[in-house]
């Protein structure tokens, strides 16, 4: 089936790392029907993407509904302009890494905002620093159950959940940006978007 004849496409610019350089990265465009990859763009520039996609008829893109794409600006001026009448959402992985990212951020303001004067919170520091991997999780996905030995934690065996419980117990803003990140992930995989947006 042609691209552009396709009642519903998606055109997805989810970079991949293409070359050996990290910097080489490549945008793939797929149909959103069959997932089937109609071109690979080698070039991210607005002015190349317009170029690209201006080559297909008003009419051609005007049948365009829908486009996933990452949040790079520069695609969504480029796609405004070319498919007028499509609607844009931002994909899955590129939502959770923003989520991801702002608890991070907040993990490593916590750890700044510790006193490296005192001892413990110098091992706290460490705590956050080591375990950063396990505050990141779902809570689902916490092991709430079988115990391992964390070396920070003078070596007691404790469940995930206990250390996620130590860490938070340190920083209140941390917590509740930790209790909103939580409820943020509930709600978008149970595709809850009035709770997710509200």
């Amino acid at each position: 089936m042609d691209f552009l004849q396709s009642p519903l496409v998606q055109k997805d610019y989810d970079p991949i790392t293409a070359l050996p350089r990290s910097s080489d990265l490549l945008r793939i465009v797929q149909t959103a029907d069959s997932g089937k990859i109609f071109d690979i763009l080698d070039d991210r520039r607005n002015f190349k993407l317009k170029a690209y996609f201006m080559r297909f008829t008003l009419k051609a893109r005007k049948r365009v509904r829908h486009v996933v794409m990452d949040m790079n600006a520069a695609y969504d001026k480029a796609i405004k302009e070319a498919f007028p009448k499509a609607m844009i959402s931002i994909d899955r992985f590129h939502i959770i890494q923003q989520l991801t990212r702002a608890l991070n951020k907040q993990r490593i303001q916590a750890m700044k905002r510790l006193n490296k004067n005192n001892a413990q919170a110098r091992k706290d520091y460490r705590k956050f620093k080591k375990y950063w991997r396990i505050i990141l999780k779902k809570n689902a996905k916490l092991n709430y159950t079988s115990r391992k030995q964390f070396p920070l934690f003078q070596k007691k065996y404790l469940v995930e959940s206990e250390v996620v419980d130590y860490l938070l117990s340190i920083d209140s803003d941390l917590r509740v940006c930790y209790e909103f990140y939580q409820d943020l992930l509930i709600a978008f995989d149970a595709k809850d978007f009035k709770t997710f947006l509200s």
